[in-house]
């Protein structure tokens, strides 16, 4: 009798994933269903990575102040499905020369924009302005600190999905619904895309 051969895969990781899915369609008739993706996730790594790419900044607030604006940290808020920030800025009045420096806490939700496959700040929230130094601030820091919070994020757009990712995500009938924070980054969820009307 015989003996059977062994089995043997193509060599090579294209030919194999080929063969493997010519052995799925044969096997469950297509496994499309078995790999089509629901979410993925934005490690917080890459956020803090983006939340940055346009910072330093200048800005002149209510057209009495200049500030300077240095890199902010990033901090996952998963209870409450947001984003906080931590910035140091300086400032200086144009009138009288007073200057001043300090930490901007901010805290931001987050929107999805279809348009442009992007996800924006959204609700941006001044939560602290600390001074650096110990000192006082004056009196108009935190509406110049409330105006500058909404300045450097609101509608910002910290993630833009990739056209290859988003034409990828079509191929397998789904398109991105829903945007949660998690301790390990942001996870966009998926959900089947709608038959055109």
């Amino acid at each position: 009798m015989r003996a059977a051969k062994p089995l043997l895969l193509p060599d090579g990781p294209l030919s194999r994933r080929r063969w493997l899915g010519s052995a799925c369609v044969l096997a469950f008739g297509g496994c499309g269903a078995l790999v089509t993706p629901t979410s993925w996730t934005v490690p917080e790594a890459e956020l803090q990575r983006l939340l940055t790419r346009d910072f330093p900044q200048q800005r002149r607030v209510l057209e009495i102040v200049d500030v300077d604006i240095g890199l902010p940290a990033l901090t996952l808020l998963p209870a409450s499905n947001r984003l906080a920030t931590l910035t140091p800025v300086s400032a200086r009045e144009r009138l009288f020369g007073g200057r001043w420096q300090g930490r901007l806490g901010v805290e931001a939700g987050l929107r999805w924009r279809s348009d442009d496959a992007s996800v924006r700040l959204a609700d941006v929230r001044m939560t602290a302005l600390e001074p650096s130094d110990g000192s006082v601030l004056p009196p108009q820091s935190r509406a110049i600190a409330t105006a500058l919070a909404e300045l450097m994020l609101r509608d910002r757009a910290l993630y833009r999905v990739p056209a290859e990712r988003l034409a990828r995500l079509r191929e397998h009938g789904v398109e991105p619904a829903s945007l949660d924070v998690t301790a390990q980054g942001l996870v966009i969820g998926l959900k089947p895309l709608r038959a055109p009307a």
